[in-house]
């Protein structure tokens, strides 16, 4: 977690963290820079990756077009350079509890009249002259993201919810008891406060701003997340208690200081799920017996 200076186009990038007195130079997990949204940790880890491919599966996720603008191969992007609307957003988070499929957002499933003639179904293969609503080249969902990475995503999102987490506060609020996933953000000059994330079987998004794209002064990010934990402390009803997981992963206890395979040393560890064809963390060196004691016990 520090700051770094990036050279864009012969310009001079700098991104730093929100809070004022934020202190630089610890080292993180993704797993904490995520729960508590550290922009020089999410650019750093963008600058390590192939930009173009990021934008790319962004605006397949979205449902935009190739040649759309709105998802700038930058390294800002990495903190929100995208402009969505709140459709589009649901729709991309829609990938991470669909094992990393992508899905259509429809509006209309189904036309009839008085007499129960039906018009359209969005079941039926073929409806003459109403086809449009739901074009079979949208039928058909994406697998952009291995189900497995997914996962592991999914399980990094629960953790916006626990304490020191930005949405902790939010959700202690709401009273929300389930389990759920998201991530709160705010754009450039406090344009949007967003919200996005799922619980079990249904995705959700919020947002707090201006139509003419005039600032809100302050940010809002934590005004979308107690909108969102609202609704799904109130509204919101899941036909699943859990998003499955993938078979080809392995749980392991995690010591959630070190983000390593804990050891019976480690004073506090999670429970998080890794491909097991993917990078699997080593042995917690921060918590293991010193030679003295070792010594000391065999004396």
């Amino acid at each position: 977690d520090e700051v770094i200076t990036y050279n864009v186009g012969g310009k001079k990038y700098a991104p730093k963290n929100y809070h004022a007195n934020h202190k630089y130079g610890n080292m993180v997990t993704l797993y904490d820079a995520l729960r508590t949204s550290l922009n020089t940790v999410s650019v750093k880890l963008l600058n390590t990756l192939d930009i173009d491919n990021v934008s790319h599966i962004i605006k397949t996720a979205a449902e935009l077009p190739e040649d759309s603008d709105r998802v700038p191969p930058v390294l800002s992007l990495a903190l929100g350079t995208a402009e969505l609307s709140p459709i589009e957003l649901a729709a991309a988070y829609s990938v991470f509890p669909r094992d990393g499929k992508t899905v259509h957002p429809v509006t209309v499933t189904k036309i009839s009249d008085v007499n129960g003639e039906v018009y359209y179904d969005i079941n039926r293969e073929v409806n003459p002259k109403f086809d449009f609503l739901y074009p079979a080249d949208k039928r058909e969902s994406k697998q952009i993201i291995k189900p497995e990475i997914s996962y592991e995503l999914t399980q990094m999102m629960q953790g916006i919810f626990e304490e020191g987490g930005t949405a902790y506060w939010a959700k202690q609020r709401s009273g929300l008891t389930k389990t759920v996933y998201g991530k709160s953000g705010t754009t450039q000059d406090y344009k949007d406060g967003w919200f996005a994330g799922f619980s079990t079987s249904e995705v959700a998004v919020s947002w707090v701003g201006f139509d003419d794209n005039k600032t809100l002064l302050q940010a809002s990010e934590s005004n979308a997340a107690k909108i969102w934990t609202d609704y799904h402390s109130l509204v919101s009803y899941d036909l699943s208690s859990y998003i499955e997981v993938p078979r080809n992963m392995k749980t392991l206890d995690i010591c959630t200081e070190s983000g390593l395979k804990a050891t019976d040393q480690c004073p506090k560890t999670i429970k998080f799920y890794f491909y097991i064809d993917g990078p699997i963390p080593e042995t917690c060196y921060l918590h293991q017996k010193k030679d003295q004691d070792l010594i000391l016990g065999g004396l």
